[in-house]
């Protein structure tokens, strides 16, 4: 049933009389640019639940400009009524008793409301969040005659809510060990361990069976209560496997009351005995989790191992499991295992990677514990971007929720596009417009003196758009606004997929072109500004995606450096550098900031480009990956070769042995000692597809292209970035 409730008064209303350049000698009927159309999810937009929408407005129903600019406007300057109301939900009737005019009424207990006064619909979608799935909507329709008193133009609106129910999240299956000794009580195991539900149903474990190959798929040794496994072993404690591990896996849905979806729990038994003087082991198997953007792990190796005696004891015999994808960013350094989470930034969000190594135990006396301990360090995927807590639809999959508009009539506003998308199925067009504006409330706060990169993707058939990042730095007043105004992206590939980044630093010296307080320009004016020529002079139409702001500038970069064996700061006065052409020698004189030494490159006689290569970590750099690279550069005698200050170049690139390489260009300016950051994707920079990153010899390669100069570089590092 629908439900339907008259708020007020009848009546065909007025709105404030239009007044065109020119009235008509003779009456003529309202006009209106065409009928209103709305699309909204039940979740709504942002925190907003609530939106109004004009019946005499715009096509995307918001109010009409002044004298009725893009809306229902009558010639003769008459004032506008609303006639003739008919109503629909679903293709059913809506009665009311408004007569001949605007009603105000409430449907289906204020999903939506209209109000006579301002001929507006409000709608509340949230109202149906327990009602929708992904594949139902509840459509609104609004029939009705813009009228003027005597004469009438037909209108529709249309007010689309489509269902977002979400299914449980999760990456991965369930697993833990334990061992035979923990047979002698019963276990219990969630379940629902990393499990997310994006409409916060409530969860359960069902349908838990053991799997085939379970060894005691036939006893009676599990349970289940709510979200948890109850495991008891001790029925069949005699016949767990000496000294191996015994996976049990049990598979089971994770049910949100609407949909399933297939899991797998898996407990490894792992069988082990006491040895008489050996050190005592509470637990063989440590798990430990990380987040991706946490800082370098130290795990103590010896947590939960005595000994009775009271001798010292090591950690030996540190061995990875031979199936894991990489072992960068893990080192066995004593009684430690050191992890550097940064090393998978090309997780995805609540994406997990388990990487194990065993490990033996012994005392000073050499007596050894049985079997091998096993260290799990499981590391999920954080979210780093910014703008995920600032722009609800910074990928573009909640149909219509675009905050970002042209501010100055400067063309079509964007709308968004399904199933043309760099991820997902949504992106937003950019036609028919020269410039859109994503205001302040929807840009991250940014900190003074650190740096980021802001990343979209795009796809055009011509010239990529030009961004104004006009935005907060320390988001103070006292501290100011900076600005920075991009050029237009390299864009090679028309009609494909690709990203655009910039690089900000906010710095007192960074990269911003402009510092101003905030009445120099006005708080509207704070924002991101797209500028493009979409639509005029024959430019094609672009698509837009995925919006990203990353913070970067806080990760320790001597910590987090893969150039190996800190070759980029070049402190060994004796250390040998490589150098195709020219001359490059480490000397004190080369050094910059106090440092013991730097390099000297000089061009002088080459007959091309000088390249200086230093060493890259064995794995550092994987497909997907991102990169930051920092250094100190001087070009010494530039006043010898110019007579003004410009830039020039200084390529970067990571490059394989076999010649694949990811690259770039850094500047240096006049005879400056200059401090350049340049980013490196992996994904949209690399030479070709499907390097073999991990297994090739890689270093990082500056080349020096001016002739007969001379520089000083120093402290070059490069870090793995988000």
């Amino acid at each position: 049933m629908i439900a339907a409730s008259l708020v007020g008064c009848g009546g065909s209303g007025s709105s404030d009389p239009q007044l065109p350049d020119s009235v008509p000698t003779e009456n003529v009927a309202p006009q209106h640019p065409g009928d209103i159309a709305i699309a909204l999810s039940e979740k709504g937009i942002g925190d907003d639940s609530r939106y109004y929408y004009y019946l005499t407005g715009q096509v995307d129903g918001s109010k009409a400009g002044n004298n009725g600019a893009n809306g229902a406007l009558d010639a003769n300057g008459d004032p506008l009524q609303i006639k003739n109301v008919r109503i629909t939900l679903d293709g059913e009737t809506i009665e009311h008793d408004g007569g001949d005019g605007m009603p105000n009424l409430i449907i289906d207990d204020g999903a939506f409301e209209l109000a006579s006064s301002h001929f507006r619909v409000m709608v509340q979608p949230r109202v149906y969040m327990d009602e929708l799935v992904n594949e139902t909507t509840k459509t609104l329709q609004i029939t009705y005659d813009v009228s003027d008193g005597e004469l009438a133009t037909e209108r529709v609106m249309t007010v689309v809510i489509q269902g977002a129910d979400v299914p449980p999240q999760f990456h991965g299956n369930v697993e833990h060990t334990i061992t035979k000794d923990a047979a002698n009580a019963p276990q219990s195991f969630d379940l629902l361990e990393g499990v997310t539900d994006g409409d916060g149903d409530d969860l359960s474990a069902v349908d838990l069976i053991p799997a085939d190959d379970n060894l005691f798929k036939d006893a009676d040794v599990h349970s289940v209560d709510g979200g948890d496994l109850i495991l008891d072993l001790s029925s069949v404690k005699d016949s767990i496997p000496f000294g191996v591990s015994t996976p049990l896996v049990y598979n089971y849905n994770v049910f949100d009351g609407l949909r399933k979806v297939p899991r797998q729990v898996v407990i490894n038994v792992f069988g082990v005995e006491d040895i008489p003087g050996a050190p005592d082991v509470t637990e063989y198997v440590l798990n430990k989790t990380v987040q991706s953007t946490d800082a370098l792990t130290r795990i103590d190796l010896l947590e939960g191992v005595s000994d009775a005696e009271g001798d010292a004891i090591t950690a030996f015999d540190g061995d990875f499991a031979a199936e894991q994808a990489y072992k960068y960013g893990f080192s066995f350094e004593g009684n430690e295992l050191v992890v550097d989470p940064h090393a998978f930034y090309t997780l995805a969000v609540g994406e997990q990677q388990t990487v194990s190594m065993t490990y033996r135990l012994k005392d000073s006396n050499d007596i050894e514990t049985d079997g091998f301990r096993t260290v799990n360090v499981t590391v999920v995927g954080a979210e780093s971007n910014l703008f995920v807590d600032t722009f609800d639809n910074y990928n573009f999959e909640m149909p219509l929720a675009l905050p970002i508009h042209c501010p100055w009539g400067c063309g079509a506003a964007p709308y968004q596009t399904e199933g043309d998308a760099a991820n997902g199925n949504g992106s937003m067009l950019f036609e028919g417009s020269t410039l859109l504006r994503l205001p302040n409330d929807n840009l991250p706060d940014m900190k003074v003196d650190t740096k980021y990169y802001l990343a979209y993707n795009l796809k055009t058939g011509g010239a990529a758009p030009m961004t104004a990042l006009s935005t907060i730095a320390g988001n103070l007043p006292d501290i100011g606004y900076k600005f920075w105004f991009s050029p237009r992206p390299a864009y090679n590939n028309a009609g494909e997929w690709d990203e655009a980044i910039l690089y900000l630093d906010t710095g007192e010296f960074g990269n911003y072109q402009l510092h101003a307080m905030i009445n120099t320009y006005g708080a509207e004016n704070i924002s991101m500004f797209l500028f493009n020529g979409s639509g005029n002079d024959d430019i094609p139409p672009l698509a837009m995606d995925d919006y990203r702001m990353v913070e970067f500038g806080h990760i320790d970069s001597a910590i987090h450096d893969i150039v190996a064996d800190d070759a980029g700061t070049f402190e060994d006065l004796t250390a040998a550098v490589s150098v195709d052409g020219g001359s490059a020698t480490v000397s004190a004189d080369a050094a910059a900031n106090g440092t013991a030494g730097g390099l000297a490159v000089d061009t002088t006689g080459a007959a091309g480009p000088v390249v200086v290569s230093l060493p890259v970590s064995m794995g550092a750099v994987k497909p997907g990956a991102r990169f930051a690279v920092s250094m100190s550069v001087t070009y010494t005698n530039f006043s010898d070769n110019y007579a003004n200050d410009a830039s020039t170049p200084v390529g970067v690139a990571l490059a394989t042995a076999s010649g694949d390489t990811i690259s770039t260009v850094a500047q240096t300016y006049g005879g400056y000692t200059m401090a350049p950051t340049v980013l490196l994707n992996e994904a949209t920079q690399a030479s070709s597809e499907g390097i073999d990153w991990e297994n090739e010899t890689v270093t990082l390669e500056l080349s020096f292209t001016e002739a007969n100069a001379q520089y000083n570089i120093d402290n070059v590092r490069v870090i793995e970035i988000p």
